[in-house]
């Protein structure tokens, strides 16, 4: 249980953080945004399989909490 749960918040941490750093490289932005729709879909049926449900509450968490750490950092080094 313990490494399961471990294991989902660091892919949420590290999918979050990979989120974040497309926001400033986008070449069209509906294929982007298409882009990471579908591979977080299939990462989430892939985590499914693997887990529980309930337990990917862990995962979007992580994922928010990277994504917006990433955002804000990315926006302080452009005001410097």
């Amino acid at each position: 249980m313990i490494r399961h749960t471990l294991g989902i918040v660091c892919i949420g941490l590290v999918w979050g953080w990979l989120i974040g750093s497309f926001s400033y490289r986008s070449l069209t932005v509906l294929r982007t945004v298409l882009g990471i729709c579908l591979s977080t879909m299939v990462l989430i049926l892939v985590m499914l399989y693997f887990v529980a449900w309930y337990e990917l509450a862990w995962f979007f968490s992580a994922l928010l909490i990277a994504g917006f750490l990433h955002i804000g950092w990315r926006q302080q080094l452009t005001e410097r």
